[in-house]
């Protein structure tokens, strides 16, 4: 097989580079592509066939394949091109930003991709300059990177395939581009400011959606102009700015009024049902009808079947399951019929967490299964990933860790290749907790610090700081269940720091009890005393009651555990008020029996009876068995202490029955205790 048409793809590309001394940036497109070209070539020579763009999509999982036929130092300056050509940041920061030497720069990667090919192939490159001219040059770079780079998003907007580095260099190239004077047309403007908001530039994706919207509204295009509205108005709702997305919906809704456009209008209120969906749910259900009305006039179907789905959504979130199961089938038939596997998955999804919520876990794996197939037909990476976390909750349901584990791990590697950087973190911090769980702690640290590691690599501001908080929280708590108390404390103090950089109270509040806890184990009972008060201090002045009654709550267990149970049942029966106020059942019921403790310590039992046996009532009717047991064991207690055996002894078998019934690991207060045998009924000494 001659080589020769690539030798001469290769050759072009790099005179086209070596062409755009005024547009750097897009002259590193065509290094890349000639970088690509050299290595899909040097695999096409190994395997005999062309690399497979939807199975190695990226450049490092090419190399992956061919780096055993390549010596260290070619290795080494590949990936040093592939690191220099995914973002002209990397060589700016260096040179300041200066044209000139970002130029110096490319002409240097031009060296060392001919250095590459002489190496691979055994030959020199040779290159003559290019006639064409470095605007067109440009142009017809950029225009079709961006064509290649829309073909990796699907009709959600989201990637689906590991092609994020193109989409930056793309969009870098553009905004170059234009600053040399480069005129996009609108179609192209709207296509950047898609690819600028999968690569998380929302900046540069507004600069391009008004400047599309504009090139229509010029041009007379009302249907275009509109779709780059609605665009913009999904940026700003993913900018958490509603009232503006909502302004702008409202605005393509007139304009689709005056210049009867109907499905555009239909997109209209289905978008203005999608902003109030959550805190306007009737509103919500109102543009959802008038997009009906429009989708069944101009027979659109799968506008009808998006609209069902949309309203099931709402009952669901209304907690009518059942309404919401037929809506869901009314969008699913639509889809069948239609062979819409898009829409089809989308309902399977929902119909899966359906019986999740209504505690049919079994019922639910089948069609997260269904799915997970659909997906993989249509090559659906984000719907992969979707239905392997949805597996993975299920079978965690049903205590299977380790099908859980498998699925999880699948979900974060498909959201890795694909550049769902966040997502992936919340699926490791998934592992790490279901880790915990299985009681796997050490493992479950490894990949909380990895986390850490990755965060602080690849993330910054607000974002990295809360998710640093979150992580340091997660790892004082694994510390904590193996009575690591001091490692915990650092943890948790770890997450007070970041949550005091974003000024966050609420969380800062929580920090401070978890830290009070440790100091409570190893009896720092000072320490603990002012982290609760600390905590109690801020929830105060944020009017967060329950964060309020917990720190009560907790400044209850310090006096308690120093002997101060007159102190300990002030502060119990201040959070006793509280979590009766809320209606708190199970706080309340732990806190009667607190308090109830506190008067056994006196020898108040009369009290403590009556507390203990409102407890044991709640816990009944509520279906708190680990509650029941233990008001019930001091209950019995209690008689004891008064030589009430006749009383003790039921119920000292009500607890004993409470743990074969429930299954409960008996506590080491309860073993620990003279009077009980784990394996009998309490035997008491008869009188």
């Amino acid at each position: 097989m001659s080589r020769q048409p690539v030798v001469n793809e290769i050759a072009t590309l790099l005179n086209n580079a070596n062409s755009m001394k005024d547009f750097p940036d897009a002259a590193m497109l065509y290094c890349r592509k000639a970088l690509e070209c050299i290595s899909h070539s040097k695999f096409s020579e190994m395997f005999g066939t062309f690399p497979n763009l939807e199975q190695y999509p990226s450049f490092s999982k090419v190399m992956k394949k061919i780096d055993v036929d390549l010596n260290s130092q070619t290795k080494h300056t590949m990936w040093s091109v592939n690191a220099q050509t995914r973002s002209s940041l990397h060589w700016s920061k260096e040179t300041e930003g200066g044209r000139e030497g970002k130029f110096d720069h490319v002409l240097a990667v031009i060296q060392q991709i001919k250095a590459i090919f002489q190496d691979i192939f055994g030959s020199e490159l040779r290159l003559k300059k290019s006639p064409n001219s470095q605007k067109s040059l440009a142009t017809g770079i950029i225009d079709e990177n961006i064509t290649h780079s829309m073909n990796t998003i699907n009709s959600d907007g989201e990637l689906e395939r590991d092609e994020l580095e193109y989409i930056e260099i793309t969009i870098d190239a553009a905004q170059e581009a234009v600053e040399n004077g480069v005129l996009f047309a609108p179609e192209r403007e709207l296509e950047l400011g898609k690819l600028s908001v999968v690569s998380g530039s929302y900046v540069k994706a507004k600069s391009h959606l008004e400047q599309a919207k504009r090139g229509f509204e010029n041009a007379g295009n009302w249907e275009s102009m509109v779709n780059a509205m609605i665009e913009l108005a999904g940026l700003y709702r993913t900018l958490e700015d509603d009232d503006t997305a909502r302004n702008l919906v409202e605005q393509c809704r007139e304009i689709s009024k005056s210049k009867n456009l109907e499905s555009c209008l239909a997109t209209s209120y289905k978008n203005l049902g999608n902003l109030c969906r959550t805190d306007e749910p009737l509103k919500a259900e109102q543009f959802y009808n008038d997009a009906m009305q429009i989708y069944k006039k101009i027979n659109d179907e799968n506008g009808m079947s998006a609209i069902y789905h949309n309203l099931g959504l709402i009952q669901q979130n209304n907690g009518l399951l059942d309404e919401a199961e037929n809506l869901y089938k009314r969008s699913h038939e639509i889809d069948n019929k239609n062979n819409n596997l898009m829409g089809q998955y989308s309902s399977l999804i929902q119909f899966g967490r359906l019986e999740r919520k209504r505690g049919n876990t079994l019922a639910a794996i089948p069609y997260h299964e269904s799915a997970l197939n659909i997906a993989i037909e249509i090559n659906y990476n984000n719907g992969k990933a979707r239905s392997h976390s949805n597996l993975a909750n299920c079978h965690i349901d049903l205590g299977d860790f380790e099908a859980g584990r498998f699925h999880q791990t699948e979900a974060i590697t498909i959201r890795q290749e694909i550049g769902l950087i966040y997502q992936a973190i919340s699926g490791k911090k998934n592992m790490a907790r279901y880790l915990k769980k299985e009681k796997k702690y050490n493992e479950a640290k490894v990949v909380l610090k990895e986390l850490i590691s990755f965060v602080d690599e690849n993330m910054d501001g607000n974002a990295a700081t809360e998710l640093n908080s979150r992580l340091f929280t997660d790892l004082g708590n694994i510390y904590h269940e193996l009575e690591r108390y001091k490692d915990a404390i650092h943890n948790f103090k770890m997450a007070l720091q970041f949550d005091e950089e974003i000024e966050n109270e609420s969380w800062q509040g929580i920090d401070l009890r978890k830290i009070g806890e440790s100091y409570l184990e190893i009896n720092e009972f000072n320490l603990a005393r002012k982290s609760f008060e600390k905590s109690l201090e801020l929830a105060k002045r944020g009017s967060d009651n329950i964060s309020v009654a917990r720190s009560y709550s907790f400044l209850g267990d310090v006096e308690y555990k120093e002997v101060n149970v007159v102190d300990a049942k002030k502060y119990y029966q201040l959070c006793l008020e509280i979590c009766e106020k809320l209606e708190r059942t199970k706080f309340i019921v732990t806190t009667l029996i607190d308090i109830a403790k506190c008067d056994t310590v006196d020898d108040n039992f009369s009290e403590s009876n009556s507390n203990l046996k409102r407890a044991i009532k709640l816990s009944q009717s509520h279906n708190f068995p680990v509650k029941e047991r233990n008001a019930t064991y001091i209950l019995a207690w209690n008689f004891h202490q008064i030589g009430d055996h006749y009383n003790a002894e039921p119920l000292l078998r009500k607890v004993v029955h409470l743990h074969k019934v429930a299954d409960l690991e008996l506590p080491k207060w309860f073993v620990e205790n003279e009077y009980i045998d784990q394996d009998a009924v309490w035997d008491y000494p008869k009188q």
